[in-house]
C-alpha cells in the first residue's frame, strides 16, 4: 500500500468503477510505467503492475468477471488481463495489433472491444482472448480512438475526421450505416448499470 502523493508523471486513460470507490489508471515515468488503483477517498493506493519495457495505456474493468484489462503499446503491442488485485497476468492478444486503444467492456455479453487507429480497425473478443472478430475496418475509419458501449450499439470518436460515430456492435451488422456527429475530437465514456456491483480489494 502506498501513501497518496503527487507525482510528476503523465496519466493516461482512467477507468472509474464508482460503486467500489476505486480509480484505475496508468502512470508513465521516464524509466517505468505503472498500472495503479486509488481509492476515491484516498485511503489507499496500490501498484498493480509496473514495467520498464511495456507501456500500459488504456484500462478497462469488469467487476462482474472480476478482471482488469489494459492495452500495451511499444515494440510488442498487447492486450492483457489480470485479477482486480493485479495478480494472474495473462496476454489475451499479441498478434495483428499496432496501436490498441479505446479499450472497453461490453457488460451485457462479457466482451472486450478496442480500436486500433494504425490498422483502421475496431475489434472484439471474449474475456479469455478467444473468438476475436473485426467489427469495423478500412479507410472509412482512419483514426478510431475512444470507444463506448450503449445498449446494442457502440460509439467511437475519430480524431482525423473529428466526428462521433454510432453503429451496431454486432460483427454481423457491418453493412449497417453509421450515424455521425461532426466536431468530436475527444474520448468517450458510458456507464452501464449491470456493472453496478460492489468489489472489494484486499
Amino acid at each position: 500500500m502506498l501513501p497518496v502523493k503527487h507525482y510528476s508523471c503523465i496519466s493516461f486513460l482512467i477507468s472509474l468503477f464508482i460503486f467500489s470507490g476505486n480509480l484505475y489508471f496508468t502512470n508513465a515515468f521516464d524509466s517505468e510505467t505503472f498500472l495503479e488503483v486509488l481509492a476515491i477517498n484516498t485511503t489507499y493506493r496500490l501498484i498493480l503492475h509496473k514495467s520498464a519495457h511495456e507501456e500500459p495505456r488504456d484500462v478497462a474493468v469488469s467487476p462482474i468477471l472480476r478482471y482488469l484489462f489494459w492495452t500495451v503499446e511499444g515494440q510488442t503491442p498487447m492486450i492483457m488481463r489480470s485479477l482486480l488485485d493485479g495478480t494472474n497476468h495473462t496476454v489475451l492478444a499479441s498478434e495483428s495489433l499496432s496501436t490498441p486503444s479505446g479499450l472497453t467492456v461490453d457488460y451485457t455479453n462479457n466482451l472486450l472491444l478496442w480500436t486500433d487507429d494504425a490498422l483502421n480497425m475496431i475489434s472484439l473478443m471474449t474475456a479469455d482472448g478467444t473468438n476475436r472478430q473485426i467489427i469495423r475496418y478500412g479507410s472509412r475509419y482512419p483514426s478510431p480512438k475512444g470507444l463506448a458501449i450503449f445498449g446494442n450499439d457502440m460509439l467511437w470518436v475519430d480524431a482525423k475526421l473529428e466526428k462521433l460515430f454510432q453503429a451496431s456492435k454486432d460483427p454481423a451488422n457491418t453493412a449497417e450505416p453509421e450515424v455521425s456527429v461532426k466536431y468530436a475530437k475527444f474520448n468517450i465514456l458510458s456507464f452501464h448499470d449491470s456493472a453496478a456491483e460492489s468489489v472489494r480489494l484486499p
